[in-house]
């Protein structure tokens, strides 16, 4: 199955799908250079869109260093201006309801405070499980990020007995009683 994600433009993005026996996954990987330009920043912001729109998969999870360390998803706040593009970056994740799993520091240099700059999102809030945070692999100033991903949960049988007497009660007496309550 091919992925038909436009690539809207942004410079650097893989994409793939991963088939499923209950549906498929749609992967994303992206790389936003510290020195990206705003016309690169609003491409990346039109490619989640095209990602989170793409009904070809029934979830989406895109992930990858994304240099934002104005951004802080653990106090849901961003230290730029309302204009900057961390700003336009944070709001149109939470527009497109996506959920964004590491809060805590990824990127650790010496001289320099560490940062939160890769990311996970997905569309589905329980896909990701056991996110681990672990050493650097080489001589790379970002950790490493392992987890497991959920893509179907069987669902739960109950074998509970549930009464359903809402048809039986009188709404016309308990709105009357209500609107005399102040």
């Amino acid at each position: 199955m091919g992925v038909c994600i436009y690539s809207a433009g942004f410079q650097e993005s893989l994409w793939c799908t991963i088939l499923t026996d209950y549906g498929s996954l749609l992967v994303g990987l992206c790389y936003r250079s510290p020195s990206s330009d705003s016309t690169n920043n609003d491409k990346l912001l039109e490619l989640f869109e095209s990602a989170a729109d793409y009904s070809g998969c029934t979830h989406v999870m895109i992930l990858g260093d994304f240099s934002y360390p104005a951004i802080n998803f653990e106090n849901n706040t961003v230290s730029s201006g309302s204009m900057s593009d961390a700003s336009k970056f944070y709001e149109k994740y939470q527009e497109l309801c996506l959920f964004q799993h590491v809060h805590q520091e990824t990127r650790f240099r010496d001289g320099q405070c560490p940062s939160c700059l890769d990311y996970i999102f997905t569309d589905e809030d329980n896909l990701i499980q056991h996110l681990q945070y672990l050493p650097p692999v080489g001589k790379s100033d970002h950790i490493l990020l392992s987890w497991d991903i959920t893509v179907h949960a069987q669902d739960l049988v109950s074998h509970l007995k549930k009464y359903n007497y809402y048809w039986q009660g009188d709404y016309d007496a308990i709105s009357g009683k209500l609107s005399a309550v102040n």
